[in-house]
């Protein structure tokens, strides 16, 4: 019972929609927000991972630990300055 590709993506898609909405309302740790931005990156929306990827080192701002784990990522993708 293979999926589709087009079945694979949206279950992914509606993954990463539901880790943005709970990180959203909930907040989470930094290795959800980096994983999230990284989705969105393999999903091809590079402007919304540099969004939420803003949002996230505003919300870390006072922890340079996590911040770096952002960082890291945004680097990984290629969106950090």
């Amino acid at each position: 019972d293979e999926m589709t590709s087009e079945e694979r993506q949206e279950m992914i898609s509606n993954m990463v929609e539901g880790l943005a909405s709970r990180l959203a309302s909930e907040g989470g740790t930094s290795d959800e927000w980096a994983r999230l931005i990284k989705a969105l990156s393999v999903l091809g929306d590079s402007d919304r991972a540099q969004k939420i990827w803003a949002e996230a080192i505003n919300i870390y701002k006072d922890s340079p630990a996590d911040q770096r784990v952002i960082n890291n990522i945004a680097k990984e993708i290629g969106i950090s300055r």
